[in-house]
């Protein structure tokens, strides 16, 4: 996690560390990775980035043939296990 420091403000300093973001163009989320692991830690749902983290940047495209329903119940059974190991 990012430091909070001395901010005369009281707004973070700097990037949260050890985390990435990437935009899931299927669903328009974005969402978090943990970067050492690679794991997937959440999902924003209302389509803008989370504050903080860095954006990965994309290498490749893939054309996959997968529907926006498919893949919003992907991102919906992922934060529902992320929830339950939270617990």
């Amino acid at each position: 996690m990012a430091k909070n420091g001395k901010s005369v403000d009281g707004h973070r300093n700097g990037v949260v560390k050890n985390r990435t973001q990437v935009y899931n163009p299927t669903t328009g989320n974005f969402v978090k990775r943990d970067a050492s692991t690679g794991k997937f830690i959440g999902v924003k749902s209302d389509g803008k980035a989370f504050k903080g983290v860095i954006k990965e940047k994309s290498i490749t495209r893939v054309s996959v043939s997968i529907s926006k329903s498919v893949a919003n119940k992907a991102e919906r059974s992922v934060i529902r296990t992320l929830n339950n190991k939270a617990k």
